[in-house]
C-alpha cells in the first residue's frame, strides 16, 4: 500500500494532566501516515485521484485548536476518526504524537504516542 505522509508537524495545544499544561499549552510534534492507493493520482496527475496533505494539516491543526483533554491519546484517536471519516480513499492511518516538553524531570528528546488503526477496526 501507498502513503502519504507528514513529519513534524509541529502544533501548539493544551492537551495535558496537569492544570498547568492546559493553562499554558505547550508544542506537540506529529507524525501522519495515510495508507492509500497513489495509482490514479500518479497515472492522471489529478489533485481528485489522491488526499491533499495540506488538507491533512489543516484538519489535524483545527483539531488541535478546538481540543482540550487530559490525553494525547485522545487527541490521536480523535484525528483518526476525522481523518477516515473525511477521507473515505485512506485505509491505514498511522499517528505519532511526541511531547518534547513533557512535565517530567530529566533529558529526553520527546515522549508520546503511536497508534495504527486501520478503516474496519
Amino acid at each position: 500500500m501507498d502513503k502519504i505522509f507528514l513529519k513534524g508537524v509541529r502544533l501548539f495545544g493544551r492537551i495535558g494532566v496537569f492544570d498547568s499544561e492546559k493553562a499554558n499549552g505547550q508544542f506537540f510534534v506529529i507524525d501522519i501516515t495515510l495508507h492509500t492507493s497513489l495509482r490514479d493520482a500518479g497515472k492522471t496527475d489529478n489533485l481528485e485521484k489522491t488526499v491533499s496533505y495540506a488538507d491533512v494539516f489543516e484538519d489535524a491543526k483545527k483539531l488541535m485548536d478546538e481540543m482540550t483533554c487530559d490525553l494525547v491519546e485522545t487527541y490521536a484517536e480523535n484525528l483518526s476518526d476525522l481523518l477516515f471519516e473525511k477521507y473515505e480513499k485512506v485505509n491505514r492511518i498511522a499517528i505519532c504524537i511526541g511531547k518534547p516538553d513533557a512535565p517530567i524531570e530529566g533529558n529526553f528528546e520527546s515522549v508520546g504516542v503511536e497508534i495504527d488503526r486501520m478503516r474496519d477496526d
